[in-house]
């Protein structure tokens, strides 16, 4: 089951990748359609939006590209709004953090940068998302999370529980098991099912853990 995950981090991160006098000199870097991080070679690339400080000129960027190994291609401007090509291959503490993310994510937007402000978006399973952040602590970077797309009903019902777990507790459902007062038994229950009340309830007890471990996944 794959989530969406917004991560706001530490603009302290900035530094760490090398990138303070780039962003010394602009407002703000916007993802747009085209993102993409690769972290077995520790690059990035993708079509941006750039809006400068005042004062600035686009050509004031260039004195900054080749310390970062960073590419920037100017493909159009509107409102004092640039849109890039960029593509950065980072080194140091930057390139190893890349480099120990052994979990497979597809980044996604939004994908922010400024002084004030860095948004990082991703979709991947649970197991993936735990060690990225895992990650990112033991880098000390800090973050919140922003947004966590939460898994409907139907999908946590059929990745989430066994089949038998999914026929139990739907049925328990189904009874009134979970009103008050519960309308069924789970003796009643366990008799429906042909298994003794203490099977029942260790079903019931796994599939509840399970949809609650699945609800409150990083919260």
């Amino acid at each position: 089951m794959h989530r969406k995950v917004i991560l706001e981090l530490d603009p302290a991160l900035l530094k760490m990748m090398g990138y303070q006098e780039l962003i010394s000199k602009i407002e703000y870097i916007e993802g747009m359609d085209t993102f993409k991080i690769e972290t077995h070679s520790a690059s990035e690339s993708g079509i941006c939006k750039v809006k400068l400080k005042q004062g600035v000129k686009f050509t004031d960027l260039e004195p900054v590209t080749t310390p970062l190994g960073l590419i920037i291609e100017l493909l159009g401007e509107k409102d004092g709004i640039f849109v890039c090509f960029f593509k950065a291959k980072l080194e140091g503490r930057a390139a190893e953090l890349l480099k120990s993310i052994k979990s497979d994510l597809i980044y996604s937007l939004p994908f922010y940068l400024s002084e004030e402000k860095v948004i990082l978006s991703f979709f991947g399973v649970n197991e993936n998302i735990k060690s990225f952040l895992d990650t990112l602590k033991n880098f000390g970077i800090s973050f919140k999370v922003v947004s966590l797309q939460k898994p409907s009903q139907e999908n946590i019902l059929s990745v989430s529980l066994t089949e038998r777990q999914r026929e139990i507790l739907t049925t328990a459902k189904n009874k009134g098991y979970y009103e008050t007062p519960r309308k069924v038994s789970s003796q009643e229950l366990a008799n429906q099912f042909g298994i003794n009340t203490a099977t029942l309830l260790e079903h019931l007890r796994k599939a509840e853990k399970e949809l609650i471990d699945s609800v409150f996944a990083f919260v």
